[in-house]
């Protein structure tokens, strides 16, 4: 399976903490991608369980990305658009990762994911 990780950034912070443990577990048995939108700069411990891409903020290049690749399952966290992308690009398994109320995600619409994983007791 072809599993993207899409997030603004895969530096340092919670949520990529947690999205690096997840691939951990999950690397020998799938393909992972980790997709940065927004800021280009990727820890390296990103590249020791998958392949890190600086994308960029524009959602054509995400659609590409996710067509070309044969994507199989994208999660992803802080911005619906993702998950619009992801989803116009017949990605078959869509999965939401909110973080609270920052960015807005947890009061965005839900429709099409196949899941919401709310990491936050305030979610």
């Amino acid at each position: 399976m072809r599993i993207a990780y899409v997030l603004h950034d895969f530096d340092i912070g919670g949520m990529p903490n947690w999205v690096y443990q997840l691939a951990r577990h999950l690397h020998g048995q799938h393909e992972i991608h980790f997709l940065v939108m927004q800021v280009p700069r990727i820890a390296s411990k990103f590249s020791d369980v998958g392949s890190p891409h600086f994308v960029g903020p524009h959602w054509t290049a995400l659609y590409r990305y996710l067509r070309i690749h044969r994507i199989d399952l994208v999660q992803y966290g802080q911005s619906r658009l993702y998950g619009k992308c992801a989803l116009a690009a017949g990605v078959p398994v869509v999965i939401e990762r909110t973080d609270g109320v920052r960015c807005g995600a947890i009061a965005q619409s839900k429709r099409g994911l196949d899941a919401v994983v709310a990491s936050t007791r305030g979610t």
